[in-house]
């Protein structure tokens, strides 16, 4: 859903598990939102982005959605 997001995870080598601890998420809710099935909204894609990734890549490149 987001090939960005999804690239840089791979590059992080990070687990569900990792992001779940890391967002405060349960592992369901962490997998639906990084499928799509739950929206990421402004905030938790802000607090992703710098708690998560702790990458300089702009917002809308790194949840940029890829038509399924």
């Amino acid at each position: 859903m987001y090939p960005n997001l999804e690239a840089e995870i791979k590059r992080l080598n990070l687990s569900r598990q990792d992001i779940a601890k890391k967002m405060n998420w349960g592992i369901a809710t962490t997998s639906n939102k990084l499928t799509g099935k739950t929206p990421i909204d402004f905030e938790e894609a802000v607090r992703f982005k710098k708690d998560v990734l702790m990458v300089e890549i702009p917002l809308e490149k790194l949840f940029e959605k890829r038509n399924s």
